[in-house]
This record gives C-alpha cells, sequence and structure tokens, in this order.
C-alpha cells in the first residue's frame, strides 16, 4: 500500500515534520475508496435530478407556459437541484451527514486497528498526526458535500437560461441569510452557501472522528453523525419558535441552500461553536494524553475554544439586540424652522457663546456655576420661539423646557438651560395659542468642558435636542 511507502518516508531529521504528515494524510484522503463512494453517490442522485426534471424542461422552452404558470420562466434558479422541485434534494441534504463521513472518517479508527498509528507515533509527535488526521477529514467531508451540488449547477446554467432570481419564483424566503444577494447576484450566493455547507459538512466528518477515537467499532462511526442529525432533527420540532436560532441549528435547515425554512446565520455559529468546542477538546485531550507536553497543549486549546464560543456568543447578541433595536429616527431642522412637539411648536432664532461678563450685562443674568467661580465660565445663549398649540394654559418647565437641552457634536457635551428675565429664574406659562421668544442660559462651566478642550466649541455643531 502507498501509504505504508510514505509512512516510512518520513524522518525525523525533516525541518518541517507537520508538513509532511499533512501531505500524507491528505494523500491517502483524496485517493481513498471512501472519497470516490461518497462522490459517486451525490453525482447519481444530482444525475438523476437532471435527467428528470433539467433536461426535459430544456427540451422543452414552454413547459411552465403549458401548465399555466406563466410567472415563472425556467431557469437556473429555478431548476437546479437545489432550488428545484422533487425528491432529490431532501434524500441528498438527509444523506450529507453519511456522505461527508464515509471518505475518510473511519481512517484513524482501520490505522489503530492495523497498528500504524504506533508506526507514525514513533516517527512524529502525536499532536503532528492527529492534527493532519483532522485536516484531511475535514476537507474530504466539506468535498464529499459540495462537489456533486457544484457539478449540478455547472450541468444546469449548461442547458437552461442564468436570470436574476426573484422572489416568489424560487424557494427562499427573503428573511434568509443573504437573500438579498440571490435576488441581485444568485452565484455569489450559491458560492457562499457552498462555502458555508463546506464548513458545516466537514465538521460533522470531524465528529465521527472524535468517536472513532473512543468506539471500537467501524459501522458506529460511520452511522453516529447521521444518527444524531436525524435526532436534532426530531427533537428541533419540539423547541418552541421563539428559539428560533437554537431551532434553526437543526441539520436538515442547515444544509439546505433554498431556506424552505428560513435560515439564521445565528445558527451556522452555534453549531460551528459547539462542534468546535467538542472536537478540539475531546479529540487533542485524547490524542496527547500521554504526551510531556499534555497539559501545555490542552490549556491552550482550551483556552482557544473558550475565546472562539465567548466570541461567538457576543457576536450572535450584539447583532441580534441591534436588529431589534434599530437606531431612533432623528430629525434636523435649521435655525427659524417651527417645530412641532407635544402640546408646543418651537423654533430656534439664535445661538450666542458668550463669557459670564459679557452675558451679565447683555442680558442681566447674575447665575454662577456649582463651583461658584466665574473664571473661565462661559455661556450659550440660546433665543427660542416657543408656541401653545393647545387650548388651554401650559408651564413650558414641565411641557417642553425640562427635555430640550443643547448638545455640541461630536464634542460629547449634552447639556440643559434655564429660562432667566431681568436676572432672576422664570417659570413661564403661556395661554392658549399664545407665541413668544424666551431666553435659555446654558452654562459652560469647567466641570462641563475643561479649558484646553473650549477651542473644539467653534469647529463643531450645536443641536438643540428634544
Amino acid at each position: 500500500m502507498c501509504w505504508i511507502f510514505y509512512a516510512a518516508g518520513l524522518n525525523t531529521g525533516m525541518e518541517d515534520i507537520m508538513k509532511q504528515m499533512l501531505k500524507i494524510e491528505l494523500e491517502r484522503a483524496f485517493k481513498s475508496a471512501g472519497l470516490k463512494v461518497s462522490l459517486l453517490i451525490g453525482i447519481v442522485i444530482s444525475a438523476l435530478h437532471f435527467f428528470q426534471k433539467v433536461l426535459p424542461t430544456a427540451l422543452d422552452p414552454l413547459h411552465f407556459y403549458k401548465t399555466g404558470n406563466l410567472e415563472t420562466v425556467a431557469n437556473v434558479n429555478n431548476m437546479w437541484m437545489a432550488m428545484g422541485e422533487g425528491w432529490h434534494y431532501t434524500l441528498y441534504v438527509r444523506l450529507i451527514p453519511l456522505l461527508a463521513v464515509v471518505p475518510y472518517a473511519v481512517t484513524y479508527y482501520t490505522d489503530y486497528k492495523k497498528g500504524i498509528v504506533k508506526n507514525y507515533y514513533t516517527r512524529t509527535k502525536k499532536i503532528n498526526y492527529i492534527s493532519a488526521k483532522y485536516i484531511a477529514v475535514f476537507l474530504t467531508g466539506g468535498t464529499a458535500a459540495v462537489a456533486p451540488l457544484v457539478l449540478d449547477l455547472i450541468a444546469t446554467s449548461a442547458v437552461m437560461p442564468s436570470f436574476i432570481a426573484i422572489s416568489h419564483t424560487v424557494p427562499c424566503n427573503g428573511n434568509g441569510i443573504w437573500s438579498y444577494i440571490l435576488f441581485s447576484h444568485p452565484y455569489i450566493y450559491y458560492l457562499l452557501y457552498f462555502i458555508l455547507q463546506f464548513i458545516c459538512a466537514g465538521l460533522m466528518a470531524t465528529m465521527s472522528l472524535v468517536v472513532s477515537l473512543y468506539v471500537n467499532n467501524a459501522f458506529i462511526v460511520l452511522l453516529f453523525p447521521s444518527v444524531l442529525c436525524e435526532f436534532i432533527n426530531a427533537v428541533s420540532t419540539w423547541i418552541p419558535v421563539k428559539y428560533r436560532y437554537i431551532k434553526g441549528a437543526a441539520p436538515w435547515r442547515l444544509f439546505r441552500i433554498d431556506q424552505v425554512a428560513i435560515n439564521y446565520w445565528q445558527s451556522y455559529v452555534i453549531f460551528i461553536c459547539v462542534v468546535l468546542l467538542f472536537d478540539l477538546v475531546i479529540y487533542v485531550w485524547r490524542g496527547v494524553k500521554n504526551d510531556a507536553s499534555k497539559k501545555r497543549i490542552i490549556k491552550r486549546v482550551v483556552i482557544a475554544c473558550l475565546i472562539l464560543v465567548v466570541s461567538g456568543v457576543w457576536l450572535v447578541g450584539y447583532i441580534d439586540v441591534n436588529k431589534r433595536f434599530p437606531k431612533p429616527e432623528q430629525q434636523v431642522h435649521s435655525i427659524g424652522e417651527w417645530v412641532r412637539t407635544g402640546d408646543t411648536s418651537i423654533k430656534v432664532n439664535s445661538v450666542e457663546y458668550m463669557p459670564q461678563e459679557e452675558a451679565n450685562s447683555q442680558y442681566g443674568s447674575e447665575l454662577l456655576p456649582d463651583n461658584g467661580n466665574n473664571s473661565n465660565t462661559y455661556y450659550f445663549i440660546a433665543k427660542i420661539g416657543v408656541k401653545n398649540e393647545t387650548d388651554k394654559e401650559i408651564k413650558l418647565s414641565k411641557t417642553l423646557l425640562e427635555h430640550l437641552g443643547l448638545e455640541i457634536y461630536p464634542v460629547g457635551v449634552l447639556i440643559y438651560g434655564e429660562v432667566m428675565e431681568n436676572g432672576e429664574l422664570t417659570s413661564i406659562k403661556l395661554k392658549a395659542q399664545e407665541q413668544r421668544e424666551i431666553v435659555l442660559h446654558f452654562i459652560m462651566s469647567q466641570g462641563v468642558l475643561r479649558d484646553d478642550r473650549r477651542w473644539m466649541l467653534k469647529s463643531h455643531r450645536l443641536y438643540c435636542t428634544v
């Protein structure tokens, strides 16, 4: 066998043993009979769909018109296996966990049974062998799951026109991930999903690899992902809709490109994080448990997994909460423009910035900052027109002034002003439909903005915010 030759060819004096180990494992993986069998099964299902669904439609361009479906023109986006009608794709999705495992996931079990593992361990560290094995299993699993779909898409696009997808002509929910790309650039959408499916199928294959470390039965190793997926599919039907991200982690949803049920990107994050945590902790722990460097390796793996999981949870929460709570709407108006707010209408006539002495002399103000220090204290003086829009008397301090502030953007200052007339605080009341101009004093003391930053006030925007 060729793998014995390569194993014997390992030399501990090589500069990079890991690269050599990986090269050997990848060559074994992609030349394996298991990969050929998986690809053959996927291609057979794809070919059946092509000859039963795609080709007859391509030979009869008026097919859809004959059935009375005048809105739908036959094209790639509604005819290839992942988007077309029929049992073919449903069967293919159900078989993905098995197709991903068959190529190479059982080889650790066979290597161990034949004593090949010990032969490898005499020539390289355990971590090199199990890492190369993990990568090879991941890549072959992803390839087996995606390659038949890619071939089907290529074949379909050779005989069917490629029209831009329309929302009601493809089995894809407009709320699903990347749906906006599907309806503008469908092939980019398919490429993104191929990558995502490759990752999920590859990780599914690695689960069998992990199981093979503990189970002394090749049949169980092969069927474990399929049984687990069907179990999760069944359990997901009992999960309430409000836990949609967990419900969406069911494999029959994850592996579907057409999104007949809405696919959520959070579900993929949960799936990937859980499987990686399961794989890396258990697989690496078992693989290096007798190495002298075990503790160091395990510590690094655990830390990496924790960082990955925490990052994934944070990312899901961050994006979800910002989607559910969008930014509040802001309306910006110019000086002199009337704006209705509650029981009143207001407009800003002018805003001035001046030292306290000038404000005292011009407006009769004697208001001091909280620290009682008059030096370096400035005022913003805003003249505001106010109109009572109701048929009853209102008190501005309750209806408007306690909600009206001066915001300096992007300095980060928000202060509230007070009405003063003739040097005294004033509680203004407006009669029904009365209109008048008031003067608001906003104190810019040292506690609000220190002296060395006040230059920013001249070059940044001022807003009266309600």
